[in-house]
């Protein structure tokens, strides 16, 4: 599946401005970061569950995140999901749910120019939701330490894995009971 034309166009601008890789700081004691796509694990057969992903390459996880909208992947947010990862909070409520140990990590992107840097930090927060960039607003903006969500703040607009709907657990392959 390829992206829609203004998303490539966005995309390609990034990766020419240098600013494509955003790699944060390393999280203290957590796993290696996972490739968006590469590393996630499946949940189960139908869905994929994101967890304790520090991040990566903003084209790589814009990339994913419009392959998982269009095929309508469902997605499990569990643990950590850090720097570009926070990326695929701009999918359709629906089609995600928050374990209760999710947490969002925020932080301005790094890149090889100013300019670039602008860009970069320009895209992120266009493509978050509106909630997700009234939170950063209201924290100051994304910065170069990570402003951190959790799951309290996150679920009053994403629903909880635990309050998945009977078609949705049906679609992940859930166990009712």
């Amino acid at each position: 599946m390829q992206p829609s034309v203004p998303i490539a166009i966005a995309l390609l601008g990034l990766v020419l401005s240098g600013c494509a890789d955003i790699d944060p700081e390393p999280l203290s004691a957590a796993p290696p970061a996972p490739q968006a796509g590469a590393g996630d694990e499946p949940f189960p057969a139908k869905g994929v569950l994101v967890r304790n992903d520090r991040g990566g390459k903003i084209i790589e996880y814009a990339l994913t995140r419009a392959k998982w909208k269009a095929a309508g992947t469902p997605v499990r947010f569990s643990g950590d999901c850090a720097s570009a990862c926070t990326l695929y909070l701009a999918l359709p409520p629906e089609q995600v749910c928050l374990e209760p140990s999710a947490r969002f990590k925020f932080h301005a992107p790094r890149a090889a120019s100013a300019e670039a840097k602008v860009d970069a930090a320009a895209y992120l927060f266009e493509n978050y939701p509106p909630w997700v960039q009234d939170w950063i607003t209201a924290r100051g903006g994304l910065r170069r330490n990570f402003l951190t969500m959790d799951y309290d703040y996150a679920s009053r607009f994403l629903p909880s894995c635990g309050a998945t709907r009977a078609a949705d657990r049906e679609a992940l392959e859930i166990p009712a009971g």
